[in-house]
C-alpha cells in the first residue's frame, strides 16, 4: 500500500462493489426492518418529545431520531435506516481505501459486512452499534482519500471528524478510545506514537467540553448521576470479595448476609435491584426524608474512595471478574424484546431473521466468536504485525484501528457496570477492518518483492 501504487478503482469494479453493498443493505431491510427499538434507545426517544433530557442516555439520539422522523417516518425505521445504509457505506469506503492499493483482499471487505458478530447486531438500536457505525464511515472516508492530494483529504477529513465526533456524544465512555482515530483522521499518512500521546489530552479535553456543551448547554439535560453505578457496583463487589460492609449504610445482620451471597454478580451492577435485593437500592436509591437520598450524593463517592483504598485487593479481584465475564462469558447478543417488556414498537420476525437468531444463539453458545476476548485478541495481533510495517498508510490505518479497539475494551476493566456484547461491538468490527487492512499490506509487499 505505497502512495506510488495507488490507481483509480475500474467502473467495473466499482459498480460490482456498489450492487453488493446494495444488496447487503436491501439484506438488512428484510431482516431487520423497521428496526428493533431497546429500552434504552425509547428512553432518550421519549425524553426527546418531551424536550427533557436526562444525561443517562444520550440526549442527541434522542434529537437526531425525532429529526429523521420527519423524512423517514415515524418510529424506529427513522434511525434504523440511515444506520443500516451508513454501515454498508462504511465498508464500501473500506474496500475503496483498499482497492485503490491494487489488493485484491480488499474484496474480502464486503462478505466481512455479512458476518453475525458485526452484521447481527445492525437492526438493532442500540447505541454502541450507531456510534461504531459512524467511527467506521469516518475512518473510510479518509481512508479511501489517504493516497489523493490536500484538497481530497481535507475534504474528507470535515465531514469525517464531524461524523467520529457524532458517534462520540453518543457514547462518551469511549473518550480514550477516540483519540487514536481522530490523530489518524488528521495524519492518515503515517504513525507516530508521540503524535498520539502529545494530542491524546488535548483531544480527550475537546470532547469532554463537547458533551457539556452538547448535553447541558444546549439541551438543558439534567444530572442522572450515571457515574453513580460504577459506585453502586463497585461497593457491592468489595463488599462480595472482602466480606465487609463498605457501603455507608447500616444493615440488620440478615440485610448484610443477603447483600453478600446474593446482590452481586459480576456481569450486572443492577442486580442489586432485582429480586431478593431490592432491599438494598431502596436505602441507597430513595429519598426518604428528603435530601438524604444516597445514590448521587458525596457520601456515596467518598465511600467509594474509602472502600477502595481500604481493600484494593477486593476492588482488583471484583473488577477483574467483571472483565473475565466480559472476555470470555456467553454474554447476551441480539436484544429480547419479549424478556424487557417492550412492545410499543414491536419488531415482528420474519421467518429468515428466525433463522439468523437461531443461528447467533448457536454460535453464541458453541463458539468463541461473540467472545470479547477473541476481538480483543484479534486487535492486538494486528495491531503487533502493524508494529513490522514500513511506515505509511497501511501501518496508519491499522493501529489507529486496533489501539482504538483495544483501548476501548480496556476501558471497562475499570468503568464497566454490565456485560453484554454489544459493549466489545467496536472491538469487534475495528479488529476485522484492521485485519482486513494488514492482509491488503501482506499483498501488495509480497507484489513488490523482485
Amino acid at each position: 500500500m505505497s502512495v506510488r501504487a495507488a490507481a483509480p478503482v475500474r467502473v467495473p469494479e466499482l459498480l460490482l462493489a456498489l450492487l453488493t453493498c446494495i444488496a447487503g443493505f436491501a439484506l438488512s431491510l428484510h431482516l431487520f426492518y423497521p428496526g428493533m427499538a431497546t429500552h434504552d434507545a425509547l428512553a432518550v426517544y421519549d425524553q426527546a418529545y418531551a424536550g427533557r433530557f436526562g444525561d443517562w442516555q444520550p440526549p442527541l439520539l434522542g434529537v437526531i431520531w425525532i429529526a429523521l422522523e420527519q423524512v423517514l417516518g415515524y418510529g424506529p425505521r427513522a434511525i434504523f435506516l440511515p444506520s443500516a445504509a451508513l454501515y454498508w457505506l462504511g465498508f464500501l469506503l473500506l474496500f475503496l481505501g483498499l482497492r485503490r492499493s491494487g489488493a485484491r483482499v480488499a474484496w474480502l471487505a464486503l462478505p466481512v459486512a455479512l458476518l453475525p458478530p458485526v452484521f447481527a447486531l445492525t437492526g438493532t438500536i442500540w447505541r454502541d452499534v450507531i456510534f461504531s457505525i459512524l467511527w467506521l464511515v469516518g475512518f473510510g472516508l479518509v481512508l479511501a482519500s489517504a493516497d489523493r492530494g490536500r484538497v481530497w483529504r481535507t475534504a474528507a477529513l470535515v465531514p469525517a471528524g464531524a461524523i467520529v465526533l457524532t458517534g462520540f456524544l453518543l457514547r462518551p465512555n469511549a473518550l480514550f478510545a477516540a483519540a487514536p482515530l481522530l490523530v489518524y483522521l488528521a495524519w492518515p499518512r503515517d504513525w507516530r506514537w508521540r503524535r498520539l500521546l502529545v494530542f491524546a489530552l488535548p483531544i480527550s479535553a475537546v470532547l469532554v467540553g463537547s458533551t457539556y456543551a452538547v448535553n447541558y448547554l444546549w439541551l438543558k439535560a439534567r444530572q442522572d448521576h450515571g457515574l453513580y453505578s460504577i459506585f453502586v457496583f463497585d461497593l457491592a463487589g468489595i463488599t462480595h470479595f472482602s466480606g465487609e460492609n463498605v457501603f455507608p449504610i447500616a444493615w440488620t445482620p440478615q440485610e448484610l448476609e443477603t447483600l453478600k451471597a446474593k446482590c452481586y454478580n459480576p456481569a450486572y451492577w443492577d442486580a442489586i435491584w432485582w429480586r431478593g435485593c431490592t432491599f438494598a437500592m431502596h436505602k441507597i436509591d430513595y429519598d426518604v426524608p428528603p435530601g438524604s437520598k444516597l445514590f448521587g450524593s458525596p457520601r456515596l463517592r467518598q465511600a467509594w474512595i474509602e472502600a477502595v483504598l481500604a481493600h484494593p485487593l477486593a476492588y482488583a479481584e471484583h473488577r477483574l471478574n467483571h472483565f473475565r465475564v466480559l472476555l470470555t462469558g456467553e454474554l447476551m447478543v441480539m436484544f429480547d424484546q419479549y424478556r424487557s417488556g417492550q412492545y410499543r414498537f414491536l419488531l415482528f420476525k420474519n421467518a429468515d431473521y428466525w433463522r439468523l437468531e437461531t443461528a447467533v444463539i448457536w454460535l453464541n453458545r458453541e463458539t468463541p466468536l461473540f467472545r470479547g476476548g477473541l476481538w480483543l485478541a484479534l486487535a492486538l495481533a494486528a495491531g503487533l504485525a502493524a508494529l513490522r510495517f514500513e511506515q505509511g498508510r497501511a501501518k496508519a490505518a491499522v493501529l489507529a484501528l486496533s489501539s482504538s479497539g483495544v483501548v476501548y475494551t480496556l476501558t471497562y476493566l475499570v468503568f464497566g457496570v454490565a456485560a453484554e456484547y454489544r459493549y466489545v461491538y467496536w472491538t469487534a468490527l475495528s479488529s476485522l477492518c484492521a485485519g482486513i487492512v494488514v492482509l491488503a499490506k501482506w499483498e501488495c509487499d509480497r507484489r513488490t518483492v523482485p
